[in-house]
């Protein structure tokens, strides 16, 4: 028996376009899910996925990765990896608010005595995210962003740079040599062919 899903199955867990080669764990969760996959990605165990999401190529969910993109869009680019216990939010409940939470409310009741806010979430090619890291909505991780473990991510992260969540100081990757070892893989790709 394969520990993967097929097409099939993607199918039924959601999936709407899905490419080739994808390693996707059979203890998927998929919840009012509409989302595409591109190719060679891996998606590990225990992992959720809610709303409209879009994966693009070569990324890697590790376990315990939460997708909640529910009316908004989340994007992931290629080469990205989300280690394991990231959570990406597209709404949130507004905790400043003076509101109930809205997780149990129907949506009338959500308008009349919740507060939440959301918007989409974007995160750009080569990007990697620490473990147990949460993304906020309106969140734009440009490319080549890494961001260390337990990390709060709201808001624009510019491209190039090394996050980190403590009081060390931020700063900018080399991603001209990531470029290169890209177009290598991309050659070696075609050499295959």
């Amino acid at each position: 028996m394969k520990q993967y899903l097929n097409n099939y199955q993607l199918r039924k867990k959601g999936f709407l376009k899905i490419g080739k080669n994808n390693k996707i764990s059979k203890s998927l969760k998929t919840y009012n899910f509409k989302g595409n996959i591109g190719s060679n990605n891996r998606i590990d165990e225990d992992v959720v996925l809610k709303g409209n999401i879009n994966l693009k190529n070569n990324i890697h969910l590790a376990r315990g990765c939460t997708l909640s993109g529910n009316l908004y869009l989340i994007d992931i680019q290629d080469f990205v990896s989300l280690s394991n216990y990231v959570q990406v939010f597209s709404i949130s409940d507004d905790y400043k608010a003076p509101a109930l939470t809205g997780g149990t409310l129907n949506q009338k009741e959500r308008d009349k005595f919740s507060k939440s806010y959301g918007g989409n979430v974007k995160i750009g090619k080569f990007s990697i995210i620490g473990p147990f890291s949460i993304i906020l909505p309106n969140s734009n991780i440009e490319e080549f962003v890494s961001v260390s473990p337990y990390s709060v991510i709201f808001g624009r992260l510019k491209k190039g740079i090394y996050y980190a969540s403590s009081k060390k100081k931020n700063f900018m990757k080399d991603h001209t040599e990531i470029k290169k070892i890209y177009n290598k893989y991309k050659k070696y790709l075609k050499s295959k062919k």
